[in-house]
């Protein structure tokens, strides 16, 4: 684990200090080359509303590429997909926390679902009804939903491993004391089914993410499987809850973590739900 030099800014003054990695980061797994690139300093940019953290590391600069994730071939998942998230997400200001949030509970939603499909249903262990409800609202959209997921999404009992428990613990680890009531996402998600409201994250206006968790999804699925495919597809769900407690843990000083769990979760139960045959693959 490296040093990592935190700055962080907020009305007229900043505070810089040193502290042990707040995300495990590693470099991704480089060609063979004759000369090895010298290491080169890397800025990492993390901004709430009025609140940002810069994060800096020395490492030698990823292999330039258009199919970034294909040249990770061992090393732990989930660090690669949280390190892989905060490059793709970066733009000229750095990372906004809310819309980097949104983006690994999208990703950890749809995880749980297609794992089920990998592990369960392809092989024959289970059958279709046996895992999902599958309904097609007027608006011709297909959705999958049932206990089966959402056990693995939000349920508290201690005999499911479900992404809620996983990451609640962080929240209540970082100090969140007013932790979002599932349920009421979750009826929210199902009676919007079909609609326009459908993903709409349900947050303070001030911390509303740039990129809608259906977007988010569409978009970096592909790069995402790629990293999860180098595992059992049983355990996707528990690579993606490592992702989003890890990735919870680095925005912990610009948002509050029951917040940055709100966020996570309004991004993850209604992602989990999305027909599959939408979503861009291979």
């Amino acid at each position: 684990m490296s040093k990592i030099a935190v700055v962080y800014h907020s009305g007229s003054g900043h505070t810089r200090v040193q502290a042990e990695a707040v995300v495990q980061m590693q470099p991704q797994a480089q060609p063979q080359t004759e000369t090895q690139a010298q290491p080169q300093q890397q800025a990492w940019s993390l901004n709430s509303t009025g609140v940002s953290a810069q994060f800096r590391r020395t490492e030698a600069p990823a292999a330039a590429s258009n199919d970034a994730p294909r040249s990770a071939a061992t090393g732990d998942v989930a660090t690669r997909i949280a390190d892989w998230l905060m490059r793709e997400m970066r733009d000229d200001r750095g990372l906004h926390c809310e819309t980097l949030l949104t983006a690994a509970g999208a990703i950890a939603g749809y995880a749980i679902q297609q794992s089920l499909w990998e592990s369960m249903i392809k092989p024959g262990r289970m059958a279709i009804a046996q895992v999902f409800k599958v309904i097609e609202t007027g608006s011709g959209e297909a959705f999958f939903y049932g206990d089966v997921i959402d056990n693995m999404l939000v349920s508290p009992d201690p005999k499911h491993d479900s992404l809620w428990r996983a990451i609640s613990a962080t929240a209540v680890a970082e100090g969140g004391a007013n932790l979002p009531e599932m349920a009421s996402v979750v009826r929210h998600c199902n009676a919007t089914m079909g609609t326009p409201q459908f993903g709409l994250p349900r947050l303070p206006d001030e911390h509303l993410p740039s990129m809608a968790p259906r977007t988010a999804l569409y978009q970096l699925w592909r790069g995402a499987r790629l990293f999860l495919a180098l595992s059992d597809p049983a355990i996707w769900p528990q690579h993606m809850a490592q992702v989003t407690h890890r990735l919870m843990h680095a925005t912990r000083d610009a948002l509050p973590a029951d917040l940055a769990l709100k966020i996570v979760m309004e991004a993850a139960v209604p992602m989990s739900r999305v027909d599959p045959t939408t979503v861009p693959n291979d």
